[in-house]
């Protein structure tokens, strides 16, 4: 082994003298002077050029002397000052000393005796001198092989001895087959590192190494690899240093398979580690009491609960002062009873802590006999203050919510899929006489028949709002119903609101609005009457006197041609009062599905001389077809406001007709523009709805038919709308809510 020890540059770091002088050294093949028998290690030193130059290990005995290692600083330095005093001598002796190695962890100092010998001749000057180290080892007494195998028998373990100068480890039968390990005639310490991770194996070097340097024994827990796949096992390796009778040190032990025991010890503190984790979170605590003793045991648990600390050692005496007279009596019966048979007992008591706080805890302890023979009791208690707590919070909420419900009209139902009523809360079904008011397990179908339909749509998973009417005798009861359907329960649950109270004033409501409208139209009449019939008589009046007293036939024939006219505008009014009359009395309408094509090719036949004597035009756009209304009414309006298009036409301006239908929701825009004189809205809006209002005398007419076009689109729920400007023309936004579907036809909504 030739080379140039990395320990140079360590010595100029580590000893207070000169830098080092590093010296490539000879290629040394001579063996070193000296006496060589027993020599672990041997190295080359320059005292003068502080230099170590080359080391090599000389004796299978010491494994762990191995290259780099290093003497320490302060041995060195001791060293190369003895050196020193004899290196220019002619014929230096050899000096001796005890010096310390650096092991192969590089933490472990090992003890060595150091001989340094002068090389001879040139070699002296250039290389320096020979210094040869035997480890220092304590004597040992010899291994006893029958207590080994006595012991390997008690614990069911297999020896092992390895032979630090052979590197030879030998494995017993027992051993192998422990191991998994294959027949071989040996094995080295390298063939088995890698069955160890590799923590495990600096640990146990590092013993082996303390051993072989200082004697003694070890014990180690490691894992071990086995050779079959994914198979692991806990063992126990423990060991000497002997000497055998020739001297020859080697290490022999036992080694036994514990895997079985770290399972327990790691089950039984995972266990322990539950347990205490889970008293934690539940807030309970253990305890045990033997009364022929009276001793009592406590986990750390219980005495955190009741306010003690953790390694307190509670007595009967100490707990008594922290319940209240009435709780002690409580818990002295519970306990007279478990010795008197009882075999368990429960109960709930309040405590005071010694910080001053109250805690409510919940008891429970059971008797552990043995041939009829009490041997203790043992138990569990547990915090359950924030639990009373909430029950008394839901309780009172429980209490408000019932208050509330009974005092209004609502009535909580839950409905089971066999359309039986499982619950019923609330005052909604006050109003209902019979079965109604406790119809908590009755069949749906003979209490609340109305609700049928719908629940059977709930049950399938949609929830629904409705109306429903309850029909009693002569009592009539309206509900509004809302339910869902509960999945996890299978239950529909929902309420009932009674409006009835509700259904009855907007009865009433509709009844005076149905007055006022009444009356508003009486007024109505009476104005016409007293105004639009009295001008007409007082006129043909004034006539026939002019008629009696005029004497010229031609001048008759003038008043007779005035009187006629005048009969036959009060003619018209009387036409317009009595249609008034009777689009107000008319309330069972007949309605029909009216195409909106077909309906407008009539008027445009009817108007056709008009428009073209007028060269005007009507374009139609319809993107709703149909309706189902009253066509008297639809006909009407639609020949109203085409009749006012053309009529009040701009002089000189051919009239523009054009007419749209479009579906706005649930109900049909019919929407009729023209290019007319227009109107000024802000000064005639107010009127424009109102009978017998002309908004200009140039054009005949009776002032009716926007009144007459309201009032129908109203009667059934509709609106009518108009925007227009003077000079530009009118658009009136007819809002049409159809009727309901006549018998015989097909729902399609509009």
């Amino acid at each position: 082994m030739r080379y140039q020890s990395s320990t140079t540059l360590l010595l100029t770091q580590l000893l207070p003298l000169d830098p080092l002088v590093t010296t490539k050294g000879p290629d040394w093949k001579m063996p070193p002077p000296g006496p060589s028998e027993g020599v672990d290690y041997h190295f080359l030193i320059h005292p003068q050029k502080i230099s170590i130059y080359a080391g090599e290990q000389l004796s299978a005995t010491a494994p762990e002397l191995q290259l780099p290692l290093l003497v320490h600083p302060t041995d060195a330095a001791r060293l190369i000052k003895e050196l020193l005093r004899t290196h220019d001598t002619e014929t230096p002796a050899a000096v001796t000393a005890i010096g310390r190695l650096q092991a192969l962890d590089g933490h472990q100092w090992i003890d060595c005796e150091l001989t340094a010998h002068a090389l001879p001749g040139s070699y002296k000057d250039l290389l320096g001198w020979h210094v040869v180290a035997r480890q220092c080892r304590p004597a040992e007494e010899p291994a006893d092989a029958p207590l080994l195998q006595v012991l390997a028998h008690m614990y069911r373990a297999g020896q092992w001895e390895y032979s630090p100068q052979q590197g030879c480890l030998k494995l017993d039968q027992t051993l192998l087959d422990l191991l998994k390990l294959p027949r071989l005639s040996g094995f080295t310490p390298q063939s088995l590192f890698h069955h160890f991770s590799r923590a495990d194996r600096t640990r146990l070097l590092k013993q082996v190494f303390q051993v072989q340097r200082k004697g003694g024994f070890f014990q180690l827990h490691l894992r071990f690899k086995t050779p079959v796949p994914g198979k692991v096992k806990s063992i126990t390796i423990s060991g000497g240093a002997f000497h055998s009778p020739e001297g020859a040190l080697y290490l022999a032990g036992l080694c036994f398979d514990n895997t079985q025991v770290q399972r327990y010890y790691s089950k039984q503190k995972l266990t322990s580690a539950f347990l205490d984790e889970t008293q934690d979170l539940a807030k309970i605590g253990c305890f045990e009491w033997n009364p022929s003793i009276q001793k009592l045991r406590t986990t750390p648990q219980l005495r955190k609960l009741i306010g003690l600390p953790a390694d307190a050692r509670p007595t009967p005496d100490q707990l008594d002062h922290l319940l209240a007279p009435a709780d002690l009596q409580q818990l002295m019966a519970a306990y007279n009873r478990l010795l008197n048979g009882t075999p368990e007992q429960e109960l709930t008591l309040q405590i005071r802590l010694p910080q001053g706080q109250q805690r409510t805890l919940w008891f429970r302890a059971r008797v552990m006999e043995q041939k009829d023979r009490l041997l203790t009791l043992i138990g569990i208690v547990q915090d359950v203050s924030e639990r009373i707590e909430r029950q008394v919070q839901l309780e009172s909420r429980d209490r408000i919510i019932s208050g509330f419900l009974e005092n209004l009209p609502v009535s909580i139902i839950a409905i089971d899929n066999t359309e039986t009523i499982v619950s019923v809360a609330g005052n909604g079904l006050a109003r209902l006489k019979g079965p109604s008011r406790s119809a908590a397990g009755l069949p749906l179908a003979q209490v609340l028949p109305e609700l049928q339909p719908e629940l059977r749509e709930v049950l399938k998973g949609q929830a629904r709002s409705f109306h429903t009417e309850h029909q009693q005798g002569k009592q009539s009861n309206s509900f509004f119903n809302h339910f869902y359907f509960d999945e996890q329960r299978q239950l529909a649950i929902g309420f009932m609101l009674d409006t009835s109270e509700q259904k009855q004033a907007e009865h009433a409501a509709r009844q005076v609005k149905h007055l006022e409208h009444r009356h508003q139209l009486m007024d109505t009449f009476v104005h016409a009457v007293a105004h639009d019939l009295r001008a007409p008589v007082v006129n043909l009046d004034m006539l026939l006197h002019f008629f009696k007293e005029e004497k010229v036939p031609s001048e008759q024939d003038r008043y007779v041609t005035a009187m006629s006219n005048g009969v036959q505008h009060l003619k018209r009014t009387l036409d317009a009062l009595i249609e008034i009359l009777r689009l107000e009395k008319d309330s069972n309408l007949h309605a029909e599905h009216i195409s909106f094509q077909e309906l407008l090719e009539e008027l445009k036949e009817e108007w056709q001389d008009k428009l073209q004597e007028a060269g005007g035009a009507l374009t139609t756009f319809l993107q709703c077809e149909s309706i189902c209304y009253n066509r008297a009414y639809l006909s009407s309006i639609l020949r109203n406001l085409i009749s006012n298009a053309i009529k009040y036409s701009a002089p000189g301006r051919p009239p523009q007709i054009t007419i749209c239908t479009e579906i706005r929701g649930n109900v049909v825009m019919l929407l009729v523009q023209d290019n007319g004189i227009g109107m000024d809205l802000k000064k005639w809006k107010h009127l424009l709805f109102q009978p017998f209002k002309r908004l200009n005398n140039y054009k005949k007419g009776t002032g009716i038919g926007l009144h007459l076009i309201r009032q129908m689109i109203e009667k059934n729920g509709g609106k009518i709308k108009v925007k227009s400007l003077p000079g530009e023309g009118s658009t009136f936004f007819c809002f049409l809510r159809p009727y309901a579907t006549p018998p015989g036809h097909p729902s399609t909504g509009l």
